[in-house]
């Protein structure tokens, strides 16, 4: 895993800590030894201490920062509550130096240091890699509150709201809904769907657009002028999307998000909504929360997980994000999507009378996508002291359903349709999500079930309002691989020359 210089940063500085930690309770010990004892040669004890020293620190610093590592301190933990973060590195601290003592028992190579050494650099380090952290937030909070413009001065309800990427299928009901709040919309997007999605508000007097593409650095400033809020949903959508050009989906999806909130920071834009997937999570077998591990398994889980982290990191006195990690979407919105479980599923049920479950004991999340747009509203209106700098999941307890289960809920709506199982499961993404973060903090409560998801895509199949479900159009990653739009993966990079020299020097 590669590790990113801030990281690196702070691991040189816990290395540091450690080290002194540990030599400071080898003086304390050496001091309280010669002050109580007048019988000890100072020499012999400071020849003895000093070899335990340099024999056993490496030891402590290795459990330590590898410890600080697998609990997520480097990585996941900066995200979390101050409380919280400190618990996990004194617990931390204690365990490492548990293993270093315990461990001289064991390995008769390692002089044997005092369990006084122990205990005092268990203290010291605790104080000092808790202490050093406090001291850094409080003086970060210091910092911002003497700053001219501050969050709590830039927390008016915002009017003019900058929307990256909405004339997407999530997008395109965010729009409307905002257009109906009475919000100065301007939309920036490539259209590389087409503008279906948008005809029909280009005339509302609230809306402005500008097609272009999010990556090159122009358009956003051009864009960011007189804007109070940033909701960004410019993305290559999908695991088999994003895995059909690597460098393509790492531009739009990871380094254009850097971009456009340094711009936003620079043009002093606070509220800045980002949308994620629940699909960091990755595979696991608990019900997960937003503190939880992030296990990533494919490349467009990890490009959201990588721009969480750099929002989090130039989060400051003038910046202020919001991470929207949305369930597995269904359900119909003005650019319909049929490369979506619920949605195939349906769709295949209504047409070729069959649902064919892959694997199916594999769990996911779900939400309707007309309820991750209200999310999206709920995080723009709510007080920015409330979602500055926090993670929710959007979705709902109730809606955490195996594959199997979502095949056997649409068997009885629509049951002249077969259920067929297949017993290989390519996909290797498994989890249940917690939402009560997003319920208790925003009130947020869907509006749909997967029912209604089903029945709405039924009636459009049904009424003609879908004609062919397997257009290009309506799947992301057959869309990108067509030979008509296989072009848009050549659309020129801003970055062109800095990915061909990464390449070539890896």
């Amino acid at each position: 895993m590669a590790i990113s210089r801030s990281v690196g940063t702070r691991i040189l500085a816990d290395v540091l800590m450690v080290n002194l930690g540990l030599l400071s309770a080898f003086v304390i010990r050496y001091v309280m030894v010669i002050v109580s004892s007048s019988s000890t040669d100072p020499n012999v004890l400071f020849s003895s201490y000093s070899r335990q020293f340099l024999a056993t620190s490496w030891l402590l610093t290795i459990v330590i920062v590898g410890l600080f590592q697998g609990f997520g301190v480097y990585h996941q933990v900066r995200a979390y509550r101050q409380r919280f973060k400190a618990i996990v590195i004194v617990q931390a601290i204690a365990i490492a130096h548990l293993i270093y003592g315990f461990s001289f028992y064991f390995v008769a190579i390692f002089p044997l240091p005092p369990r006084g050494v122990v205990l005092l650099s268990w203290v010291i380090c605790t104080v000092l890699l808790t202490g050093v952290r406090i001291a850094r937030t409080a003086f970060r909070a210091f910092e911002e509150s003497e700053r001219p413009k501050t969050i709590a001065a830039a927390s008016a309800q915002p009017r003019h709201v900058l929307v990256i990427g909405g004339a997407g299928y999530i997008g395109s009901l965010v729009l409307r809904r905002l257009l109906d709040q009475g919000y100065h919309i301007r939309l920036v997007d490539v259209l590389m769907y087409g503008d279906a999605a948008i005809q029909d508000i280009y005339s509302h007097p609230h809306f402005e657009f500008i097609r272009g593409d999010f990556r090159h650095i122009e358009t956003i400033v051009r864009a960011l002028v007189g804007m109070d809020a940033v909701i960004h949903l410019g993305a290559i959508v999908g695991d088999p999307a994003c895995a059909i050009d690597a460098d393509f989906s790492t531009e739009i999806n990871l380094i254009a998000t850097r971009v456009l909130a340094e711009a936003c920071k620079g043009y002093g834009i606070s509220r800045f909504i980002f949308a994620s997937t629940c699909s960091v999570y990755g595979a696991s077998d608990l019900t997960l929360d937003e503190r939880s591990a992030l296990k990533p398994v494919s490349l467009y889980a990890q490009t959201k997980l990588d721009s969480e982290r750099i929002l989090l990191e130039l989060a400051g006195a003038t910046f202020a994000p919001t991470i929207l990690r949305f369930a597995t979407i269904y359900g119909l919105s003005p650019r319909p999507r049929f490369d979506l479980v619920v949605n195939l599923l349906t769709a295949k049920a209504v047409r070729e009378g069959k649902i064919t479950v892959f694997g199916g004991d594999q769990w996911r999340p779900f939400v309707h996508v007309d309820d991750a747009a209200y999310a999206v509203q709920l995080a723009l209106q709510a007080p920015l002291e409330l979602v500055k700098g926090e993670i929710f999941n959007v979705g709902s307890d109730s809606q955490n359903y195996t594959i199997t289960q979502i095949g056997e809920l649409i068997h009885r709506l629509i049951p002249d349709a077969q259920l067929v199982q297949q017993g290989n499961d390519i996909d290797k993404r498994n989890y249940r999500v917690s939402f009560a973060k997003i319920a208790r903090l925003l009130h947020f409560a869907p509006r749909h079930t997967v029912e209604d998801g089903v029945r709405e895509i039924q009636a459009a199949l049904a009424n003609g309002q879908i004609g062919d479900y397997y257009d290009r159009a309506f799947n992301n990653h057959s869309f990108l691989i067509s030979e008509d739009n296989a072009a848009l993966l050549r659309l020129e990079s801003p970055w062109a020359e800095r990915l061909a020299v990464s390449r070539l020097s890896a």
